[in-house]
């Protein structure tokens, strides 16, 4: 019986998207779609000049490999990947690894292929298999436009869930933080959140551009009312992501300002301190037997203190001058900001991507 699948390489080459072999032979990887599920030992190469794969997988506790052959059919400039596979109706039966691929791509399997041509930079390596595969048991035609449709309809559908889902995450998470903050509730544990989605968000945003390049390379098989559901999504993240900053840098400086204040004043404290400690050694220096021998180096020490105290406050003073004219700039950023209309949050799916 044969099957066939179309995968794609998500690709950011504009004109030309056609996959290039980065990693003739990945090597050994364990991988499993789920926890739940039997983790798979697999290891592979493709053949250059044929781009034909052959897999060879096992069970963690199985000694001998099996071995499968994926025949290249189509390549195409817009990063997809057209295989086909044969199995006997035996195999199908008896290897449940068969038996799956029998109506749909193992995503272990297409998560491994994706190693020969794709380098994980935009996200996660465990959330590179998230992208679905397309199935069939009739030879693909790529030429056709309804075919297209039908292998563009799913990965256009796990974007628009998907980054529907992290607006929706970061619209409570950053809620959430200005409530807390503003009672003086996890004051430390919000700022983190918030820096914590800025850090992500390259990934996030990086995913943004290879959809952006299917919806420029597909304009008539992508639906125009998917594109706009898309595009806009990824504009109010961009525009959230603006506010998520503001709001962590304001309150980063403020914790900042607080810090170096309080520092001030432990320098203050040392300053004073080291001052009582200077005129007890003098007094006890002065009032010894061997007062004369140590008034020279005792007026020495005095002096290179005296110095060392002049530039430590001269220091705090900088600093704390610096922190004030930041939190100053900060301060009128916010009194405009208050000044604007509050973003209010879109209707969104209540559906959200599984990360």
């Amino acid at each position: 019986m044969e099957f066939y699948y179309a995968l794609w390489i998500p690709t950011l080459k504009r004109g030309n998207g056609k996959p290039q072999i980065l990693n003739k032979n990945p090597g050994e990887k364990k991988l499993q779609d789920l926890p739940s599920e039997k983790a798979l030992i697999i290891k592979g190469e493709i053949f250059p000049d044929s781009y034909d794969i052959t897999l060879k997988y096992r069970h963690g506790k199985e000694q001998e490999f099996k071995e499968l052959f994926f025949q290249k059919q189509t390549l195409t400039h817009e990063g997809f990947l057209i295989y086909k596979l044969e199995l006997d109706e035996e195999r199908i039966q008896n290897d449940y690894v068969c038996k799956r691929l029998s109506h749909e791509m193992h995503k272990a399997f297409y998560h491994y292929i994706k190693g020969f041509f794709h380098k994980h930079v935009f996200h996660a390596d465990k959330e590179d298999s998230l992208l679905p595969a397309f199935f069939s048991t009739e030879e693909i035609q790529w030429e056709q436009s309804t075919t297209k449709k039908l292998i563009l309809q799913p990965i256009v559908t796990n974007y628009a869930l998907k980054f529907s889902g992290y607006l929706e995450e970061w619209e409570h998470d950053l809620s959430q933080a200005l409530a807390e903050i503003s009672q003086n509730k996890n004051i430390t544990k919000n700022i983190g959140l918030l820096r914590n989605i800025i850090q992500t968000s390259h990934n996030i945003f990086g995913e943004a551009q290879y959809c952006e390049f299917l919806l420029q390379h597909f304009p008539t098989e992508i639906s125009s009312k998917d594109k706009k559901e898309i595009r806009e999504t990824v504009c109010s993240l961009k525009s959230l992501h603006e506010d998520i900053t503001f709001w962590h840098n304001l309150y980063a400086s403020k914790i900042s300002f607080i810090d170096g204040r309080n520092g001030v004043k432990l320098g203050v404290w040392g300053i004073i301190f080291g001052v009582a400690s200077i005129g007890l050694t003098l007094y006890l220096e002065y009032n010894s037997p061997d007062a004369i021998k140590l008034k020279t180096s005792t007026i020495q020490h005095v002096d290179s203190l005296h110095q060392n105290i002049q530039f430590q406050l001269n220091s705090h003073t900088q600093s704390l001058r610096m922190q004030n004219d930041s939190i100053w700039i900060i301060l009128q950023d916010v009194n405009k900001k208050m000044q604007q209309p509050a973003i209010q949050p879109q209707n969104q799916t209540n559906n959200k991507q599984i990360r």
